[in-house]
């Protein structure tokens, strides 16, 4: 979330239904935003999300293309990115007869890429046979959430609002009374967290 925020793509989180993930918007035309919900426990899922709407932003996709097809082009993007094609192919090999679900488990642990876009990735780059591929699915769609299907144990989160309001009370720009209010948080529990040089 970080890296999008330094590249001038605003990311907000919402309180939204549980069937919403994520939307790209404009503001003024020309300010990105990806709006992600807030209540989306899973990491995996989140980064996905918004390099997916990353997709919808840098692709120049045809205009008229169907919805769905759009979204398959968005989601083979974020693949792409967790785990580009180079690293996917020396991590599983060119040509699998199987694949064993731990081994899928610890390439989730490693790139923080669900395991199901992960088999969506081998099925893309004709890795692994259509019996592999159906066999996995069946499974899957008794797992949709992938419970303890692995755990990628990095952090999703931009810190970029913090970082920009650390730097205005070390620069003197705002008060700390304006800069708890800006935080949602009360002045003495802003004193008690920073940490001026």
């Amino acid at each position: 979330m970080e890296l999008l925020e330094d590249k001038g793509v605003k990311v907000v989180e919402i309180e939204a239904d549980l069937d919403f993930d994520g939307l790209l918007a404009w503001v003024k035309g020309n300010i990105p935003i990806i709006v992600l919900n807030r209540g989306m426990d899973d990491v995996v899922r989140k980064r996905f999300t918004a390099l997916h709407e990353l997709g919808h932003l840098l692709l120049n996709i045809v205009p008229g293309t169907s919805y769905k097809i759009r979204e398959k082009i968005c989601h083979r993007f974020a693949g792409a990115l967790l785990i580009p094609k180079p690293t996917f192919l020396a991590e599983l090999g060119k040509r699998r007869h199987a694949i064993a679900l731990n081994e899928l488990f610890e390439i989730k642990a490693s790139y923080g890429i669900s395991v199901q876009a992960i088999m969506y990735r081998a099925t893309d780059f004709k890795i692994i046979p259509k019996a592999v591929s159906d066999r996995f699915w069946e499974m899957a769609r008794q797992n949709k959430l992938e419970t303890g299907w692995g755990k990628y144990e990095g952090k999703e989160a931009s810190g970029r609002f913090r970082q920009l309001l650390y730097k205005a009370l070390a620069e003197e720009v705002i008060s700390i009374g304006k800069a708890a209010a800006l935080a949602n948080t009360s002045v003495s529990e802003l004193k008690n967290q920073l940490q001026l040089i």
